[in-house]
């Protein structure tokens, strides 16, 4: 392993914590190649090469084979699974889209990002548990891969849940997850999503440039905190031509 390519990621992304930075050098060396016969270092190896403590290099490992990207058996080591880190873009992670998108191998970008203030409509009071006509922030964006439109995402919340006013739309983070931690009152937990096969209409179509019919994947993903209680609603268009899915399946320790 090659502890420059480790440092160079790191100062790369020195605004986020600290374990997803390694996991981030971790996901580069993977997708490099960079680990000889598929094998990791130690994880006291691991952590002195990064320059990290050996909490936090667990942590990243944690991480990843939550993902199934790599397999950690006592007495054996620690594996990478290539043939899930070769599969595409795992739904069962907790990251924004836009590490999605660069995940599967394409430039992520933003075209636009809208911050729309209106009253829940009857979806937003059923799902987020509101009394009728709660004010609610919705963002909308479209997010790119080299480019082109890969996905159409609107999330919705009540007004309530900000703690640090409402964002300029120039202010929203990249992902939701670091919104939520930046602006919200409680972080987001977990997300359950809900995956539909639909194709495009004729304000789809204009979205992502393409003819009226065409398929794409539909999902809703309800957000919750640590005590489950539901606050953001997020509704995902994708194209699925440029990012698909993997779901892996573990067997219970």
């Amino acid at each position: 392993m090659s502890a420059n390519l480790g440092s160079a990621r790191l100062d790369r992304l020195d605004v986020a914590p600290l374990p997803e930075r390694v996991k981030a050098a971790l996901l580069d060396m993977i997708a490099a190649g960079g680990f000889a016969d598929g094998r990791l270092p130690r994880e006291e190896v691991l952590a002195l090469e990064l320059g990290v403590s050996r909490g936090t290099a667990r942590a990243a490992l944690r991480s990843l084979e939550e993902q199934g990207l790599i397999t950690r058996q006592r007495g054996r080591g620690t594996y990478v699974n290539q043939h899930v880190a070769d599969s595409g873009p795992a739904i069962n992670q907790i990251v924004g889209f836009y590490e999605l998108i660069e995940q599967a191998g394409y430039q992520a970008g933003i075209a636009w990002t809208h911050v729309i203030r209106r009253p829940a409509d009857a979806e937003l009071e059923r799902r987020l548990e509101l009394e009728p006509a709660t004010p609610v922030i919705t963002i909308e964006r479209l997010f790119t891969g080299d480019s082109t439109p890969v996905l159409h995402v609107t999330e919705s919340l009540a007004a309530k849940e900000l703690a640090a006013g409402e964002p300029a739309e120039t202010a929203v983070p990249n992902s939701i997850f670091e919104f939520a931690d930046r602006y919200c009152r409680e972080p987001i937990d977990h997300t359950v999503v809900d995956i539909v096969p639909v194709v495009t209409d004729a304000d789809s179509a204009l979205l992502f440039s393409c003819s009226v019919g065409m398929p794409l994947l539909a999902l809703t993903e309800a957000h919750y905190t640590v005590r489950g209680r539901p606050f953001m609603l997020s509704k995902i268009q994708v194209d699925h031509r440029y990012l698909q899915f993997t779901v892996v399946r573990r067997r219970p320790a």
